[in-house]
């Protein structure tokens, strides 16, 4: 439906639906080894979003495929303040894992959108 979901310390695949209203996914602090995978599983592209926080840094970034017209882009986490990434209106094929190195988390994936995904600082 919508509303927080907190992951499980030790890391695992979440198959997240097409939600109701925007859902806040937060991350344990980063250990090292630790993987969170969290992969859109709904029938259409979703009108809401991911909001996806951590008390731990995120590295890295996601490539954003816009479904709706021709830009294709990488996006990056700063590394010293990005905690939060935004996931707008999440579509198939998007898929981000978070992976520890006992400090931050490095992010990998694809967000396949009409709107770019955004890290930002909570």
């Amino acid at each position: 439906a919508g509303g927080a979901v907190t992951a499980l310390t030790g890391g695992g695949t979440y198959l997240v639906p097409a939600v109701t209203s925007n859902v806040t996914l937060t991350l344990p602090a980063s250990t090292l080894g630790a993987k969170h995978k969290f992969v859109y599983v709904g029938a259409v592209a979703d009108a809401e979003d991911w909001v996806i926080t951590s008390a731990s840094l995120f590295i890295g970034g996601t490539a954003h495929v816009d479904i709706g017209g021709t830009t294709e882009a990488a996006i990056y986490a700063n590394g010293s303040t990005h905690n939060t990434l935004t996931v707008n209106n999440p579509a198939a094929g998007t898929a981000i894992t978070f992976i520890g190195n006992g400090t931050d988390w490095a992010v990998t994936g694809m967000v396949a959108s009409a709107d770019a995904p955004a890290f930002t600082a909570v």
